[in-house]
């Protein structure tokens, strides 16, 4: 019974978390839900390493977590409780995500449309402009998202977007689970490739079948809603929370080390942990040897940066998919071009090749 319940409850997670990743609004959700999600899988491995066996569930995407006592208002808030902290920690941590990454994948969308430009109109004068803004561009990207992941897991600790720029503590989590991060690096990198995929296959396909085109704009909307829900339930969703669960559990393991130590404080530790000497000898050789993993995985996150110019060779990628990548700020995959939305809308929806026919009537 209590397998088919647990099961029951991953299976309306896996559903709910799918369908946020269709829109804007409903991946805000769904990331506000994984980030409570992993604030509780941080506690539990402390809990777990103190020897306190306390069960924590995963939060809920509605409902509020305890009914409340009575009055209408309040049961009305009960409701939409979980649905409304999981928006507003969405909120934040998107806010804090895209502070540190809005700048260099605006400098990355500008160095393409630079150097393109300047191919185009052959102007040789400026060559050096594009090509260098995208490096400066892909080396901030990287130094971004070696810092990204902790500071967002002492964030979902704290709850406040000002811990996520306690630059101190943060460096000291990364110091401390240096092959920790190499791991979340690699991944990270390897979690760009199936969406570059997914790109070039609605490109090819369009290409090399040109009768899709032919086929009703409704039908088309339709068929790329359900080409994008799939990714969406088999991979967008679940490469989100694996990777964030990931970060989690380094986080957690990095900072139950310092607070043995003394170097790190929370509410959520116990208050019997033992505090130990941290070990002395061989200072230099560990921080040499800890600034090569270190750098390897910055090296691995520069291959993760340089992703969003291989996809606009395989497939021209709408301006969000710059500044809004699914596995860094907001789960978000689902791209609609406009034209055909408002073709989808419009007398020709239902009619065979209508998206052409609307193109001709707005020449």
């Amino acid at each position: 019974m209590k397998r088919g319940i647990k099961f029951a409850r991953l299976l309306k997670a896996w559903l709910f978390g799918s369908l946020g990743c269709l829109s804007f609004l409903g991946a805000t959700v769904t990331a506000g839900w994984t980030y409570r999600l992993c604030r509780r899988r941080i506690i539990g491995y402390w809990n777990t390493q103190s020897g306190v066996l306390e069960l924590h569930r995963s939060p809920r995407w509605i409902r509020g977590e305890q009914k409340p006592a009575g009055g209408k208002w309040n049961r009305f808030k009960w409701l939409f409780g979980s649905l409304k902290l999981n928006f507003l920690t969405g909120i934040k941590h998107v806010s804090t995500a895209l502070l540190v990454t809005l700048l260099p994948g605006m400098m990355l969308a500008f160095a393409w449309w630079g150097g393109w430009n300047n191919s185009f109109h052959k102007g040789y004068e400026q060559s050096g402009v594009g090509p260098g803004l995208g490096v400066l561009a892909i080396l901030l990207m990287a130094l971004a998202m070696i810092y990204l992941p902790m500071a967002q897991s002492h964030q979902a600790m704290s709850g406040t977007m000002r811990s996520f720029f306690d630059l101190k503590t943060v460096a000291r989590v990364i110091s401390r689970s240096p092959w920790g991060n190499l791991l979340l690096a690699v991944l990270t990198t390897l979690s760009g490739l199936p969406l570059i995929l997914s790109a070039l296959y609605l490109s090819t396909a369009a290409a090399s079948k040109p009768v899709l085109l032919e086929m009703p704009p409704v039908e088309i909307v339709a068929f790329l809603n359900s080409y994008y829900f799939l990714w969406a339930m088999l991979y967008v969703f679940p490469a989100f929370v694996m990777l964030r669960l990931l970060a989690a559990r380094i986080y957690a393991k990095a900072a139950w080390s310092l607070a043995s130590e003394g170097k790190y404080h929370h509410g959520d530790l116990p208050s019997h942990l033992e505090i130990r000497p941290p070990k002395m000898g061989g200072k230099w050789p560990r921080r040499a040897w800890k600034s090569l993993v270190i750098s390897t995985a910055y090296a691995s996150l520069v291959a993760f940066a340089m992703q969003p110019l291989f996809s606009q060779f395989a497939a021209a990628v709408p301006v969000k998919r710059w500044l809004l990548h699914p596995m860094v700020q907001l789960p978000v995959h689902r791209h609609i071009p406009q034209p055909l939305q408002e073709a989808a809308s419009s007398r020709y929806g239902h009619e065979s090749g209508g998206f052409i026919s609307w193109l001709d009537d707005q020449e």
